[in-house]
C-alpha cells in the first residue's frame, strides 16, 4: 500500500496544471488593454460621435448588438489562443527539461512575459498610432540590424520557443513510442504549430495562362484623386506608376462626376445612370431607397462574365452583391465598424488582424483602410491577388482609398503635417504616393494573372479632393467675390462633395486602355476633346463590348475612343451636372478633423436593427436636398444655384478659365444664348428642387441663418 501511494506522489502533475495561470495573465492583458480604448471611446460617445445618435433605435436583439458580440467573442478566443501558447511552451520547456516541472506557474509567467512583450514591441514597431503602440513606437521601430527592436523580440520568442520544442521532440521520441495517443503535450504541441502554420501558409497562386475570347473589363478607381497632381495635367512627379500607365491610354480631361462622393459616384459609374435616376443622391442613403439595377455587372453576369468588387473601405460606400456581383473583396460592412475600430484597438488584436485567424475572428478590422492606424496597404494587394476568380471572362471593378482623408495608414511617417507647403500637403502626398504603389501593384497582380492578356481597363477617379488652396476655388481667389454682390460667396474649398465652385473636387481622372487584341482601342495617349462625366462609364464598356444596354443618362465615348483623329473627333456642345453631398464645416484653421465630421453627422444617421447597416435618417433627406449646391456646366462656364435660404437660391455664372463670375436674378436673356441653355438645362435635370433667385445681401445674411435653424424640414426630421 505505501508503494502504491508512493507512485502516486511521484506521478507527473495533470498536462492542465499551471494553464490558469496562462488563462488568467492572458485575461488581465486584455482587460488592461480595453481600459485606454474603452475610456477614449466613451468620451468620444460623450461629444456626439456619429455612433451616439445613429443607435438611438438599437437593442440588445438588433443586428449591431450581434456583430459587437462577436466580435467580443473573438477577442476572447484570441486572448484564450494565447493562453494556450504559452501553456503548451511551458509544457514543451519540462519535456525538454524535466527537472523545471517543479515550477510550472514560473514557466507560464516566463514565457507569457516574453509573449507580451514581444506583441506589445511589434504592435508598437508596425501600429505606431495605435493606443498602445503610441507610447513606446520610437522604441520599438529602432533599427537592431537589418530588424527594428520589435521585430527582433518577435524573432526571440520564435527561436527561443523553436529551440525548446526541438529539444522536447528529441528527448520525447524514445519515450513517446507506441503510447503517444496518451501524450496530451504532443496534443498541445502539434496544435500550436498547425495554428502557426496555418497564419503563415500564403493563399492562392498567379495564373499566366493567356485569356481567349470576350476580354476583360476592369474598372480601377482612385479615391480623392486631384488630378493636378498627374503628369498629363501638369503634375510633379508624384505618381510614377499611374503616369506611366496613362501614357499610353485615351484621357478625356475634362470629365466631371455628378456628385463628388464615394458611393453617388460609383453607382453612376455602374449604371450609367445620374443620382436623380437611381436616387443615390447620399452617401449612406438607405439600400432601399436606391434602384441600381441593371448595373453593367447585371449585364454582364448574363452573358456569362464572373463580376467581382473590391475596395478597402466601406464605412460610406455600402456596395455588395446586389449590386450585380458574384463576388465582393471587402472589409465587412455595417455600422459595428465605427463602433470596433475604436474599442478594438488593443494590442494582440492588431498584431493578428491582418492574418487568417484575424479574418475569422476580427472581420471588422482585417484590411480594413477605415481603421486607419491598422491599415498596412499590401493587405488589400494581397486579398486582390489571392481573390480575384480565375473564371473568364472577368469583369472586375477595384477601388483603392488610401489617398482618402485622413490620409494616413499604419505605415505613414509620423510627425507629417496636415498643412499647406508647395502647392499641397505633406500628409496628402504622402497618401496619393501610397495610392500610386498600390495602382502600380495592382496592375502588376492583373498582369501576372494574365487578365491584361485581353482586357479593357477604366481607370477613374470617383471624385477629387480640396486642400484650401487658392486653386480649390472656382471664384478669382478665395475671397468668393463676384460681380453684382456685396457679400462674398463662401467656398468650402476642403475635401470633396462640398462645394460646386471648387473644381478640384468634381473635376476627376476618366481614361481607357486596351490590351491584347483590344490594345487598338484606347490606347494611343491622346487627350480626348469630348466632355465627359462618370455616367458615361457603363454606355461606353457595353458599346466596347457591342452589347444592347439599358437606357443611359451618360452617353457612349467609344466613337471618340475608335476615332483616328488626334483629339478623337469632334465633340458634343454638352451640359453636364454636378451636386453636393452633405456638407461639413471644416475647423477653425480650415482644416477638416474627424471629430468635427462626427459631431455634425450625429443626429443624421441611424443604424438599421436587421442589417447592421448604417444609413441616413429618412425624415432628414428633405432638409439635406434643400441644403445641396447644385451646378451645371459645359466647356466654358459653370451655372451654381447654391441654397442661401429655405425657399431662395442665389444662381451664379462662373467663367471655368479665369474664374469671373457674376450673379444672376433671373433666366438669361436671349443676349447670352450659352448661359440660357445653361439655366434651362439646371432646371430640366434638378426639377422642383430649385428655388426663386435672391440676391444675398449683408443684411440678410443673418436672416437666412435664422430661417435654417427655425425651419420645420430640419428640426422635425432630427428627431425621427
Amino acid at each position: 500500500m505505501q508503494r502504491k501511494d508512493n507512485r502516486h506522489a511521484a506521478r507527473a502533475p495533470s498536462v492542465w496544471a499551471g494553464f490558469g495561470w496562462a488563462a488568467f495573465l492572458a485575461a488581465a492583458l486584455l482587460v488592461l488593454s480595453l481600459v485606454q480604448t474603452l475610456a477614449t471611446f466613451f468620451i468620444r460617445l460623450y461629444e456626439s460621435d456619429v455612433m451616439l445618435g445613429a443607435a438611438v433605435n438599437v437593442g440588445l436583439d438588433s443586428r449591431l448588438a450581434l456583430d459587437v458580440t462577436l466580435f467580443a467573442l473573438g477577442l476572447l478566443i484570441l486572448h484564450g489562443l494565447l493562453a494556450l501558447a504559452v501553456h503548451s511552451l511551458a509544457l514543451l520547456t519540462e519535456r525538454a527539461w524535466p527537472a523545471a516541472s517543479r515550477s510550472r506557474a514560473g514557466l507560464e509567467v516566463f514565457w507569457f512575459g516574453l509573449a507580451a512583450a514581444a506583441v506589445l514591441l511589434l504592435n508598437a514597431d508596425w501600429y505606431p498610432r495605435s493606443h498602445a503602440g503610441s507610447y513606446y513606437a520610437e522604441f520599438a521601430s529602432r533599427p537592431l540590424g537589418p530588424l527594428s527592436i520589435g521585430e527582433a523580440a518577435v524573432l526571440l520568442l520564435v527561436g527561443l520557443a523553436t529551440v525548446v520544442g526541438l529539444i522536447a521532440i528529441v528527448r520525447g521520441l524514445p519515450r513517446i513510442g507506441g503510447n503517444w495517443r496518451g501524450r496530451p503535450a504532443v496534443y498541445l504541441s502539434a496544435l500550436s504549430m498547425a495554428a502557426v502554420t496555418f497564419v503563415t501558409m500564403s493563399r492562392g497562386a498567379d495564373s499566366t495562362e493567356t485569356v481567349p475570347g470576350q476580354p476583360n473589363v476592369i474598372i480601377l478607381g482612385l479615391d480623392s484623386l486631384r488630378i493636378d497632381e498627374l503628369r498629363r495635367f501638369g503634375g510633379r512627379g508624384w505618381t510614377p506608376n499611374l503616369d506611366a500607365f496613362l501614357a499610353e491610354a485615351d484621357l478625356f480631361p475634362d470629365a466631371v462626376t455628378p456628385l463628388g462622393r464615394t458611393f453617388p459616384s460609383w453607382v453612376a459609374i455602374l449604371t450609367g445612370q445620374a443620382p436623380r435616376s437611381t436616387g443615390a443622391i447620399f452617401n449612406l442613403i438607405r439600400r432601399e431607397d436606391v434602384s441600381p439595377t441593371p448595373t453593367i455587372a447585371d449585364r454582364l453576369v448574363a452573358t456569362g462574365y464572373t463580376t467581382v468588387f473590391a475596395t478597402d473601405e466601406v464605412r460610406f460606400s455600402n456596395i455588395d452583391e446586389s449590386y450585380g456581383f458574384d463576388r465582393i473583396i471587402t472589409p465587412r460592412i455595417g455600422a459595428a465598424d465605427f463602433l470596433i475600430a475604436q474599442v478594438g484597438d488593443l494590442p494582440l488584436s492588431n498584431v493578428v488582424a491582418h492574418s487568417p485567424i484575424g479574418r475569422v475572428l476580427l472581420q471588422y478590422l482585417h484590411v480594413n483602410r477605415g481603421v486607419a492606424y491598422l491599415y498596412r496597404p499590401e493587405s488589400f494587394i494581397d486579398r486582390i491577388r489571392n481573390e480575384l476568380p480565375e473564371g473568364r471572362p472577368l469583369l472586375a471593378a477595384i477601388h483603392l482609398t488610401a489617398a482618402h482623408w485622413p490620409y494616413f495608414h499604419a505605415d505613414t511617417p509620423l510627425g507629417l503635417q496636415n498643412k499647406i507647403t508647395d502647392g499641397s500637403t505633406p500628409v496628402y502626398r504622402e497618401a496619393l504616393q501610397t495610392a500610386d504603389r498600390m495602382f502600380g501593384e495592382t496592375v502588376q497582380v492583373l498582369q501576372a494573372k494574365g487578365i491584361l492578356e485581353n482586357a479593357w481597363v477604366v481607370v477613374l477617379s470617383d471624385h477629387g479632393e480640396a486642400l484650401g488652396m487658392p486653386s480649390d476655388s472656382l471664384l478669382d481667389g478665395l475671397d468668393g467675390r463676384v460681380a453684382g454682390l456685396d457679400v462674398p460667396v463662401p467656398v468650402l474649398s476642403w475635401g470633396h462633395g462640398q462645394s460646386v465652385l471648387s473644381p478640384s473636387q468634381y473635376q476627376v481622372l476618366l481614361a481607357f486602355r486596351g490590351f491584347g487584341p483590344q490594345a487598338k482601342i484606347g490606347s494611343h495617349g491622346r487627350d480626348l476633346a469630348q466632355p465627359a462625366t462618370l455616367e458615361d462609364v457603363a454606355p461606353t464598356v457595353m458599346d466596347l463590348l457591342q452589347m444592347n444596354g439599358p437606357a443611359f443618362d451618360g452617353m457612349s465615348l467609344a466613337p471618340s475612343l475608335r476615332s483616328v483623329a488626334s483629339d478623337g473627333g469632334s465633340r458634343s456642345r454638352r451640359i453636364r451636372f454636378t451636386e453636393t453631398d452633405i456638407r461639413v464645416a471644416p475647423s477653425e484653421d480650415g482644416s477638416l478633423e474627424e471629430k468635427d465630421a462626427a459631431q455634425q453627422a450625429a443626429r443624421l444617421f441611424e443604424v438599421d436593427r436587421s442589417t447592421g447597416w448604417l444609413h441616413l435618417r429618412s425624415g432628414m433627406i428633405t432638409p439635406l436636398v434643400m441644403m445641396k449646391e447644385r451646378a451645371a456646366l459645359d466647356e466654358t462656364r459653370l451655372l451654381a444655384a447654391l441654397p442661401v435660404a429655405p425657399d431662395r437660391h442665389q444662381y451664379l455664372l462662373v467663367d471655368r478659365r479665369s474664374g469671373a463670375g457674376r450673379v444672376l436674378s433671373g433666366r438669361p436673356d436671349s443676349s447670352d444664348l450659352d448661359a440660357q441653355r445653361l439655366w434651362d438645362a439646371l432646371y430640366e435635370n434638378f426639377g422642383g428642387e430649385l428655388r426663386p433667385p435672391v440676391l444675398v445681401t449683408a443684411e440678410a445674411q443673418q436672416q437666412f441663418a435664422h430661417q435654417w435653424s427655425e425651419h420645420p424640414a430640419w428640426n422635425q426630421g432630427s428627431r425621427r
